[in-house]
């Protein structure tokens, strides 16, 4: 099932990205073989931090399974992962503090368990984008809430071009970030969750 030269990370994203296929109901099988000859000697090596998150990604989804071996994971909206959807998460964020939007970028999750570029927000596509390590159901609710947060924000306020530059993170957008709850202590929380 796992092609020799991929590497743990890519066989999670690229396992994700099939079970969350409408064509795709016969992955159980070989995935809980993989995981059953493959989880503990990965354990004992010395990973990345995004190998890590991979690993925790499959623990999570092997005890799904365990726990409920019919579950269906279609992703039948944009933004939708195994264990959070990110859509949903927008649409509260926008009615709690931009209740005035009418038009919404759209969500997805990263293809990486990236731990450097957590989120981002593509002005060209009106695309947000969260890292992949966040579709866990282990992550705190106002961590991600705060991910989406702060990259609507920048759907909202946009970016402000001076002398062939662009910026994103202005006075105005610290000012507007720094409404969301507890707010001083997020980055850390953020940092905390990663190295843990």
């Amino acid at each position: 099932m796992v092609a020799p030269n991929l590497s743990l990370s890519s066989y999670a994203f690229h396992l994700r990205k099939s079970i969350l296929s409408e064509n795709n109901t016969h992955w159980h099988a070989s995935f809980l073989d993989f995981y059953t000859r493959a989880i503990d000697p990965l354990k004992r090596k010395r990973l990345q931090y995004k190998d890590k998150f991979a690993i925790q990604f499959l623990q999570a989804l092997a005890l799904s399974l365990c726990n409920n071996p019919n579950q269906n994971y279609y992703a039948t909206t944009q933004g939708q992962g195994i264990f959070q959807n990110l859509q949903e998460i927008m649409y509260t964020i926008a009615a709690i503090w931009f209740p005035e939007l009418k038009q919404f970028p759209s969500i997805t999750w990263s293809k990486h368990f990236s731990t450097t570029k957590l989120g981002h927000y593509n002005v060209k596509k009106n695309q947000i984008v969260i890292s992949l390590l966040f579709d866990s159901p282990s992550i705190p609710a106002d961590i991600l809430y705060f991910l989406v947060y702060h990259e609507l924000l920048h759907s909202v306020i946009g970016v402000i071009r001076s002398q062939g530059k662009q910026y994103a993170h202005t006075k105005i957008f610290r000012q507007e970030e720094r409404r969301f709850p507890y707010f001083q202590t997020m980055n850390k929380r953020i940092q905390n969750y990663i190295i843990s």
